[in-house]
């Protein structure tokens, strides 16, 4: 049978625990926002469709959408009124193709959920022909999780959630895991008959889990990799943990690949950085967005690499440095503390110690220029836009000022520097 997969993201929850103007699954992890994880895990799978369910956020979602998936078909319809997940499922109801065969439900505030798990669920699906597939976990604290019922032959009978608990099944620890997928045919057909009896009076989506096994409908599971997976985020504090997983795994897969993090607990590398083979991380680095080192580098200890920089082979970035736009060619140093911004510097350059590039006039930020071989010397201030030509040399104290290049193989130096030495376009 051919299968033409449609999934729902549920991301209307209002998150008041984050106690936040920006909606929930907006709040960044790892440097992008939380909702952007099950996205990409959606579009990973090249569904036939994909709708969004929001909330009272609607427009602030929306506005994300247009932004940074703009290429990409995705719906977005509101929940008008936040009363359980069956109905946030009903609200995508009338944005759903004909042609969808099948049915997955994702969570837009679970970023920790793999793609291979994912695509292990729905091959569970399709494999067992079942009306419905949960992910399910085993996890040794329980508390605030729907448990899993199974009968005697191990069907499952239904989801019990966390309030609706009795003594009988409060010490159960295989809990729903919130991702699911369904025949969408049979999902429609029962959808309707779920009934708010529960003690928060909502219209749970789980609650199809039951109705299935009384029609005798198979209903199969497939478990996830690892408990982490099913956590969400409900506070700041589920932020903060979350990240720190998040880090961990970035710097485990940047292990494998033959780069040294000496200290884990004390770096962060955003979930997009790419780091060539042989470099080294020192403690105490923090590496933002859209960044790449190139190999047999040493990065820190103690320094901020910034967004939109890019680190070539064989370059050295010690301590209590700043980078940020910047552009350093092969086997360049920058040793020691200072701050560089929307720089490009070239091959073997040294930039000594408190070297700062003043990029920013109060207006516009300006762009400075390094060539090969040249030579910074410590405490130089660089105002932007000015170019240091190859092999050039400032000296220690100089205040290089805007468009009074220093010529290739030239020497400045002074307040405000001065060639003492004319190099060959003089």
């Amino acid at each position: 049978m051919k299968h033409n997969l449609g999934i729902i993201i549920l991301a209307a929850g209002k998150g008041k625990r984050m106690n936040s103007r920006l909606p929930k699954v907006l709040h960044k992890l790892c440097g992008k926002p939380m909702l952007s994880y099950s996205i990409d895990t959606a579009l990973s799978l090249r569904p036939g469709q994909i709708i969004l369910v929001v909330g009272d956020d609607k427009e602030k979602i929306i506005d994300y959408i247009k932004t940074d998936y703009k290429k990409e078909k995705i719906k977005v319809v509101q929940q008008k009124k936040l009363c359980g997940t069956a109905d946030a499922v009903l609200s995508a109801k009338s944005m759903l193709s004909a042609n969808i065969t099948d049915l997955l439900v994702l969570y837009g505030d679970q970023p920790l959920l793999t793609k291979e798990t994912v695509k292990n669920l729905l091959n569970t699906h399709y494999k067992n022909n079942s009306v419905l597939t949960l992910l399910t976990a085993e996890i040794d604290d329980a508390t605030g999780y729907g448990r899993v019922l199974r009968d005697k032959a191990n069907n499952i009978i239904r989801i019990c959630e966390d309030l609706d608990l009795t003594w009988d099944n409060i010490e159960l620890k295989e809990v729903n895991a919130g991702s699911c997928v369904f025949k969408k045919k049979e999902l429609l057909r029962v959808i309707k008959d779920i009934k708010p009896d529960n003690k928060k009076k909502e219209y749970y989506l789980t609650d199809v889990v039951g109705l299935f096994y009384r029609e005798n409908k198979k209903i199969s599971s497939a478990s996830a990799s690892s408990s982490d997976e099913v956590l969400g985020v409900n506070s700041r504090s589920d932020l903060v943990d979350l990240e720190q997983i998040l880090n961990q795994r970035t710097i485990n897969k940047f292990l494998d690949n033959g780069v040294t993090v000496s200290s884990p607990q004390t770096t962060f590398i955003n979930h997009d950085v790419r780091i060539g083979k042989d470099t080294v991380i020192k403690p105490f680095v923090y590496i933002d967005s859209e960044v790449e080192i190139g190999k047999n580098c040493t990065i820190g200890p103690f320094c901020h690499i910034r967004g939109g920089s890019k680190i070539a082979d064989n370059v050295i970035v010690g301590s209590f440095a700043e980078l940020n736009r910047v552009y350093a060619g092969n086997n360049t140093r920058i040793k020691h503390f200072s701050y560089l911004g929307d720089i490009k510097l070239g091959n073997n350059v040294n930039v000594g110690a408190g070297v700062v590039t003043a990029n920013f006039d109060g207006k516009n930020k300006n762009k400075t220029v390094v060539a090969d071989n040249a030579f910074i010397g410590s405490d130089t201030i660089l105002v932007a836009p000015v170019r240091v030509g190859k092999s050039a040399v400032t000296g220690a104290g100089s205040v290089v000022t805007k468009h009074k290049n220093v010529p290739d193989k030239a020497i400045a130096f002074g307040v405000p520097a001065k060639l003492y030495k004319k190099g060959k376009d003089e």
